[in-house]
């Protein structure tokens, strides 16, 4: 075996050194102001390319960002929460994420999509995911009718995780947070998506959202006016090209993990 060969083997990391190394640089990483406007400004010039809307999960188009995607995945794999809720379906990328994620950690696929109206397309896609234990609910999400439904599926859940991924406009955001976090069970987790509307424009198309109206000056409210739901840090600064900066919620009216501060 050579000299740099050694060299090399010597230099690499056990387990544990390598874990606490990679904590410090995330930490670093989460509170590096500079480093984060220049995700944004990469994520403002990005989106004139529809950035977003290019990816797919296995082979379904998945209308989030690939940083996302991926702590989604720790989350699912350290978590294991027993149901994934997900408002606003589009194409069903989403969805099929969950599932797969579900089976990947040998779980029962315990899956909820809703949305206002599935389109033909969406169906298509998600063929293999409807016969394998996913649920869609049609109709508005704040709907007594959709919120009966989604109740009586998690009646027994243990811990749910809810994505909030639908109408972005505060008034909508806030009401799904107060229904669906008066519903879901102590230990659950919200994420709500696309609290980068209130940083930069993040479409060209025209919305009833806008930097003063949108998912995160929503959650600012609910958490204010809420105790028993927590900023969880851990998540929300997890990723820096992310759309959900600050936008993981935990239910947790023992122990408050993170004492919310409105930036």
């Amino acid at each position: 075996m050579t000299e740099s060969h050694n060299e090399y083997l010597n230099s690499v990391d056990g387990e544990q050194d390598f874990v606490a190394k990679r904590s410090r640089w995330q930490n670093g990483m989460s509170q590096d102001t500079e480093l984060y406007i220049s995700a944004l400004n990469f994520l403002s010039k990005a989106s004139s390319h529809n950035f977003v809307y290019q990816w797919s999960w296995l082979g379904v188009p998945i209308i989030k960002l690939p940083e996302d995607i991926l702590v989604i995945q720790e989350f699912v794999f350290e978590e294991k929460p027993e149901f994934i809720v997900e408002i606003g379906v589009a194409r069903g990328g989403g969805i099929k994420l969950y599932s797969s994620l579900q089976r990947l950690c040998s779980m029962p696929t315990k899956v909820i999509g809703i949305d206002i109206k599935f389109f033909p397309h969406t169906l298509t896609a998600l063929k293999d995911e409807l016969e394998s234990g996913v649920i869609l609910i049609e109709g508005d999400s704040i709907s007594r009718d959709v919120l009966t439904k989604v109740e009586l599926l998690l009646k027994n859940a243990s811990k749910t995780f809810l994505i909030l991924d639908g109408n972005h406009s505060h008034k909508q955001v806030l009401q799904e947070l107060n229904l669906y976090g008066d519903l879901l069970s102590e230990g659950s987790t919200i994420l709500v998506a696309d609290t980068i509307a209130h940083e930069i424009n993040i479409s060209e198309k025209k919305r009833e959202w806008n930097q003063s109206n949108n998912p995160k000056t929503a959650l600012d409210q609910f958490l204010r006016e809420r105790k028993d739901w927590t900023l969880d840090l851990k998540w929300s600064r997890r990723a820096l090209i992310s759309e959900s900066r600050d936008g993981w919620i935990r239910k947790d009216s023992s122990k408050l993990m993170f004492p919310y501060q409105e930036a």
